[in-house]
């Protein structure tokens, strides 16, 4: 009995333990132009970089929204969003092929001009990433 009560309470610690801190500041990521950032987290995937020193993927995780400020209507799209760092490094917009970015699902249909949108895009990035986020038509 104090066996299983045992394993159940470890069982319990070492998912609590998996779970990873994000940071939330929103004067890390901003917005410019049409995009309004709502809300940033940076998430540590499980997946690894094909690279020397590989270790884990961060993505910067960005809920906002877009304003169709034109004339005509907005066919948005994902990788049409992108991040610029301080240094002008660009890292485009995905919502999909990571563990981090599992359930987010975006609405494409057109914008009305005038009309707001809210996304969730991603950004692999690094965790010190801080820039703002553009749309580029």
């Amino acid at each position: 009995m104090w066996d299983r009560l045992a394993c159940a309470a470890m069982l319990c610690v070492s998912l609590a333990a998996c779970q990873e801190t994000k940071l939330d500041d929103p004067t890390l990521i901003s917005g410019s132009g049409p995009v309004a950032v709502l809300q940033s987290s940076y998430v540590a995937s499980g997946d690894s970089q094909a690279a020397l020193g590989a270790g884990p993927v961060t993505y910067v995780v960005s809920s906002i929204e877009l304003t169709d400020d034109q004339s005509a209507p907005l066919y948005p799209v994902i990788s049409h969003f992108f991040l610029t760092d301080r240094s002008g490094n660009r890292y485009f917009g995905i919502d999909s092929g990571s563990s981090a970015l599992t359930g987010i699902s975006n609405d494409l249909s057109p914008l009305r001009p005038g009309e707001k949108r809210k996304f969730i895009v991603g950004f692999r990035a690094d965790a010190t990433t801080m820039g703002t986020i553009r749309y580029d038509y």
